[in-house]
């Protein structure tokens, strides 16, 4: 039987007890914070931060301000009055992502020089026209696109896409 007076011979280095506590608390913070970001939607997912709307004269822009690359997306683009329904997009932004597709389909799609011109056929021009394009980011980075309305008020946005 042991003496209860010899005690347990434990060496203790209170240095580098401070340094792994120190460890596990930024990685504690570390962790919440990708929480956080990731429920906020700054991580390419769905949350308050995500999404953008832009405003102008008759024209309405809804996007993913934050995405990821390789990841589905939308730009949402609502004409308060569809008698003017042609849409400019430019074409730089549309290199940068491919367009799955177009809601309504477009009559027809034309070359402008910077922009695409995107004509939908619309029944009642004094009725809204929601034009939904459907689109995938193909690579990480900022993106920068406008939208126009034609002969009318445009509309730039900023997208940023990680990996």
């Amino acid at each position: 039987m042991r003496d209860p007076d010899e005690g347990l011979d434990l060496h203790q280095d209170a240095r580098f007890q401070r340094r792994e506590w120190r460890a596990q608390r930024i990685g504690m913070v570390l962790l919440f914070a990708f929480v956080g970001a990731g429920a906020l939607g700054l991580c390419g997912g769905r949350g308050p931060l995500s999404g953008a709307t832009l405003h102008g004269d008759g024209l309405r822009l809804d996007y993913a301000r934050i995405g990821r690359s390789s990841a589905l997306a939308e730009l949402r683009v609502e004409l308060a009055r569809a008698g003017a329904a042609v849409l400019h997009l430019d074409r730089n932004w549309l290199e940068q992502v491919e367009v799955q597709g177009v809601t309504p389909r477009p009559a027809a799609i034309v070359g402008h020089g910077e922009t695409l011109a995107f004509r939908f056929d619309v029944a009642d021009a004094a009725l809204p026209l929601v034009v939904v394009f459907h689109t995938k980011f193909s690579r990480a980075g900022v993106l920068r696109g406008r939208v126009a309305l034609a002969g009318g008020p445009s509309l730039a946005f900023t997208q940023f896409v990680h990996f």
